[in-house]
């Protein structure tokens, strides 16, 4: 029963995983990717170190367009925006 428990668990996880766009945020009320308002976006730097070469850590916050939600997003080290 192990076996059909952790089959059955891991095709749910995946039905449910996607990919977010550059400008895409996932909103936890609609809970679905959204795109923020226009002129809403920032990159903020969270103050933490991050990685084997000591990178700072950035989220990119801005409001739903959809439901008027504030929503975050980790943004990869590489990644400047």
């Amino acid at each position: 029963m192990g076996e059909v428990l952790k089959k059955f668990l891991k095709e749910r996880i995946e039905k449910r995983r996607f990919e977010l766009g550059k400008n895409e945020f996932f909103c936890m009320k609609c809970r679905k990717p959204v795109k923020a308002k226009m002129g809403s976006e920032k990159v903020i730097k969270t103050g933490k170190r991050i990685g084997k070469i000591d990178l700072e850590q950035r989220k990119k916050t801005g409001i739903c367009g959809v439901c008027g939600t504030e929503i975050n997003k980790f943004l990869k080290v590489y990644q400047r925006d």
